[in-house]
């Protein structure tokens, strides 16, 4: 579960953004739509620990299953604007970078998220030669095989399309059904999400 109560996030000492309240339930996604500049990604980053704020910001676990896998893996996961895959590696060699291996169940389910997104053979296809696109689907099969407390995804209406995030959603449900809380923000609405906040005159009020 993400819980932010009473945040306050400043730039060049200036009031950027405040939130009052903002809950993402264990197992649950929730979208913050705002504009560019609005302090969306800011937010995420304060979330992350990447940025100074002012306020509350808590994570838990749900469950004893959860507490146990999270004892070795990062309680965050944060997919920024920017692509982070080596280009000259294989896409099976950089969903395998932040783990010693994987399960054959986890092997299994990396296999099944590949051949939606259209990379068939992982472990003979380079990132540099996937589209965009493709290049974030691989980072987040990389994020949600990893089963993270929070899910933090940027701008995720900057690279999938309608079509697309049909197969986002898919992925993304790996990770809710462990327990995972995943907070993504956009420009504007994208259905399929449980919770919807949006920034208006610089507040987070939920809809």
């Amino acid at each position: 579960m993400l819980i932010a109560e009473n945040i306050t996030l400043e730039s060049r000492k200036t009031a950027l953004l405040a939130v009052r309240e903002l809950r993402v339930e264990s197992g649950s996604a929730a979208l913050l739509i705002g504009d560019n500049n609005s302090g969306k990604s800011l937010l995420l980053q304060a979330i992350n620990n990447r940025y100074p704020y002012q306020g509350v910001i808590q994570i838990h676990t749900s469950t004893p299953l959860l507490n146990k896998l999270y004892r070795r893996r990062s309680k965050t996961i944060f997919l920024e604007h920017t692509a982070n895959c080596i280009e000259l590696d294989t896409v099976w060699r950089n969903i395998l970078l932040p783990m010693e291996k994987l399960s054959s169940r986890q092997e299994q389910k990396v296999k099944e998220f590949c051949e939606m997104a259209k990379i068939p053979q992982p472990r003979a296809t380079r990132i540099a030669g996937l589209s965009l696109s493709q290049v974030k689907l691989v980072e987040l099969i990389r994020a949600v095989i990893q089963l993270p407390a929070v899910l933090l995804i940027d701008d995720i209406d900057t690279f999938f399309d309608e079509k697309t995030m049909l197969i986002v959603h898919q992925i993304l449900d790996f990770s809710l059904r462990s327990g995972t809380s995943i907070l993504a923000t956009a420009k504007s609405h994208i259905d399929g999400f449980w919770r919807y906040y949006r920034i208006q005159r610089g507040i987070v009020v939920q809809l």
